[in-house]
């Protein structure tokens, strides 16, 4: 700021320094002035040039340029064409100079805002008195600013809408308006004061300013100036209104070069002619809070309307309405009462199946159903606020126990629907837990299952049906008397393009923990699954194709199998199905009858298997058992093979062969392996049913890579 107002002055006095004029005429001049104030302080440089003059010196045409800065940071600049003559006497007022002038100003605010605006100026400046009228128009647009919010508020719950606070909305503008000035000159009535001052003028005035969103402001202001000579000038003023409170300064002007301006005392009404305009310093701005970000509701993002939350609480009194304050008791009542984009909020209620009992369907897009056993989190994909700004906190409503629903002998929970959601629920007591046959975008998430007549998750398209994207999410299954959890794509044209599966854990199934099948001619796209733990079940994971059906890509990564009664992994095909793509990448199996089973029966196809950084360890009977019972080509890359694996497998201590192949007269890539022995593969622990069977272990390792 120092630098500023050191530069400003000093172009004042580099600008006119030197150079002289015939005393006859109005010269052209620098003013620095500085005020130094109660709420802020300002330096202003000011340079005045006559352009065309009256030869009998009575009109003068005149520009005025202007930069300012104040304390604050604002920064203003003012340029004017002006016009001057002195007018016929007046009565009982006498001679005067009358002005006119037309100004463009721009201001850059503390908060980086730009504003422009036009200003018009009458003047009135006589031997005794003074009166000038100044009009300010606005030629810029209001700016909006993002503020925090003074005290924000956790979300909740209001009727059957979601209430965030946000961050707020400041609005700052520039603004129109006008100030009227009388003014009086006193040194001509006291001669202490004609004496020792060049003039001594004393004013008095109005001002009223007003914008679109900001309150008016209208004032008064005094001020008096003394010109102690015509080369320096002191003064003070003071200015008053509601809304900016008070504000007073104290003043000093030195004019350059010196001698420039003409002496009142000497010349009287001529010496006015090349006075400073007198006009508002600042582009007058205000700024108010349009939206604090208190309490703003959830919106939908695909519908721009209030973001709907039915509430259901089985503990409720019957013959609510959904709403936060008077809950459904029953989930029926809330299924009947949702619609597209409908959230229904099962709250944890008695901690049973009471009035929950009887399953419940997602029968429109965009439906979730969402219990208390998951936190409740601000979604920005599908959810916007009404003032568009985001929440000050993301947690919508925290997580408490799981609701219970159940529905013996059936579903309990089916998704018909695309762009649904499941999460936060306890699933016990159904045939099917959660089941989805059609629909797309499909997210289950923070459940948990058991004690199922049939399957736990059953993720399945059928008949001609496509499911583009599907997601299970921190998921638990146990007690299934089927399968844990089914994903699959069943019958001509059922397709599922994409599927991930993470932080899953699945024990106690009847069959298979997970079950990855196509079938009938169904086909799947993409899985991956990462960061599960399945256990005591008959087999853990099995990846199978049947029926003219095919599975394109699967990749299996950070999975543990153990305890399971048959096999940990298998992957097998059947009929005329494919598999083209299977990779195995930090699997932990051990425990298991079969660590990892791969049977290719006549006339499938599967196509490549390619696994690294995994463990086989403690089977009852074989580490990897491999059948290709097929024509068909089959590569599987257990390291430094063409499928890229690096090795780095742990494969020992099984019961019964390390590997056991029948692998179509074709060598088995293996390399870079542990197999529990510095001297590698023993190949007593091996078995191999062709002649041209080959197993490729070298070269391997000298210690496990995996503990």
């Amino acid at each position: 700021m120092n630098r500023f107002f050191c530069s400003i002055s000093l172009l004042s006095f580099i600008s006119f320094s030197g150079i002289s004029y015939a005393s006859d005429t109005l010269k052209g001049r620098a003013e620095t002035n500085f005020r130094y104030g109660t709420e802020r302080s300002i330096l202003m440089t000011e340079f005045w040039v006559p352009l065309l003059q009256h030869k009998e010196g009575d009109a003068v045409l005149f520009a005025d340029l202007r930069l300012m800065g104040d304390d604050q940071d604002a920064r203003e600049g003012n340029i004017a064409l002006g016009y001057r003559h002195i007018g016929p006497k007046v009565p009982y007022v006498g001679k005067g100079i009358m002005g006119i002038q037309g100004w463009f100003d721009r201001r850059i605010t503390e908060r980086g805002t730009i504003f422009h605006q036009m200003t018009g100026s009458l003047e009135w400046l006589g031997e005794k008195y003074d009166l000038r009228l100044n009009g300010y128009h606005t030629l810029s647009p209001a700016k909006s600013y993002t503020i925090a919010n003074a005290d924000p508020q956790p979300a909740s719950f209001s009727g059957t809408s979601i209430l965030v606070d946000t961050n707020g909305t400041l609005v700052e503008e520039s603004l129109d308006g006008f100030d009227l000035e009388l003014g009086m000159e006193l040194g001509q009535d006291i001669p202490f004061i004609e004496k020792h001052t060049d003039s001594l003028r004393v004013y008095g005035g109005a001002y009223v300013f007003e914008g679109e969103y900001t309150e008016r402001i209208s004032g008064w202001r005094t001020r008096i100036a003394a010109d102690i000579t015509s080369d320096f000038q002191i003064g003070a003023r003071f200015q008053h209104d509601d809304e900016r409170g008070s504000q007073g300064f104290l003043e000093a002007t030195i004019r350059f070069p010196f001698g420039a301006k003409k002496s009142f005392r000497k010349e009287g009404l001529r010496a006015r002619m090349d006075e400073s305009p007198e006009r508002d310093i600042d582009i007058v701005t205000g700024e108010v809070v349009t939206d604090p970000g208190d309490r703003i509701p959830v919106v939908n993002k695909e519908t721009g309307q209030t973001q709907q939350v039915i509430h259901v609480d089985n503990s409720a009194a019957a013959g609510g309405d959904g709403s936060a304050e008077r809950p459904y008791n029953t989930l029926s009542d809330a299924e009947n009462a949702a619609w597209v984009n409908s959230i229904i909020y099962v709250h944890e209620g008695t901690g049973t199946d009471l009035n929950q009992d009887s399953g419940i369907q997602l029968n429109y897009s965009g439906q979730q159903l969402i219990g208390s056993g998951v936190n409740f989190y601000y979604d920005s994909a599908s959810f916007t606020t009404a003032n568009g700004s985001t929440p000050s906190s993301i947690l919508l409503a925290e997580a408490t126990s799981a609701p219970v629903i159940s529905n013996a002998g059936d579903v309990a929970v089916r998704v018909n629907s695309v762009n649904s959601m499941v999460a936060g629920i306890e699933v016990e007591n159904a045939d099917h837990g959660i089941l989805t046959r059609i629909g797309d975008n499909i997210t289950i998430s923070d459940v948990t299952i058991h004690d199922m007549t049939s399957i736990g998750v059953l993720v399945v398209p059928r008949n001609g049906a496509q499911m583009k994207n599907a997601t299970l999410r921190n998921v638990t299954v146990y007690n299934a008397a089927n399968h844990g959890i089914f994903i699959g794509a069943n019958g001509d044209g059922a397709q599922l393009d994409y599927l991930s599966a993470s932080n899953i854990t699945v024990y106690d199934s009847g069959s298979y923990g997970v079950n990855i099948q196509a079938n009938n001619g169904g086909s799947i796209g993409t899985l991956e699954l990462e960061n599960m733990i399945i256990y005591d079940n008959p087999t853990g994971l099995l990846v199978n194709s049947r029926g003219d059906s095919s599975i394109d890509q699967v990749y299996l990564r950070d999975i543990e199998l153990y305890d399971n009664t048959s096999s940990g992994l298998y992957v097998l095909g059947v009929d005329t199905s494919v598999v083209n793509y299977l990779s195995i990448d930090n699997l932990n199996i051990h425990d298991n009858a079969i660590g990892v089973g791969i049977y290719a029966s006549a006339n499938s196809t599967l196509s490549e298997i390619m696994m690294q950084n995994s463990k086989v360890t403690d089977s009852v009977g074989r580490g990897i058992y491999v059948l290709h019972d097929s024509d068909t080509d089959m590569n599987i890359d257990l390291g430094g093979g063409s499928l890229g694996s690096i090795g780095q497998n742990s494969i020992y201590d099984n019961g019964g062969d390390e590997l056991d192949i029948d692998y179509n007269d074709k060598a088995l890539k293996a390399e870079n392996n542990w197999w529990g022995s510095t001297s590698g593969l023993d190949l007593g622990d091996t078995s191999t049913t062709n002649a041209g069977d080959v197993i490729d272990a070298t070269p391997f390792l000298t210690s496990d890579p995996n503990d």
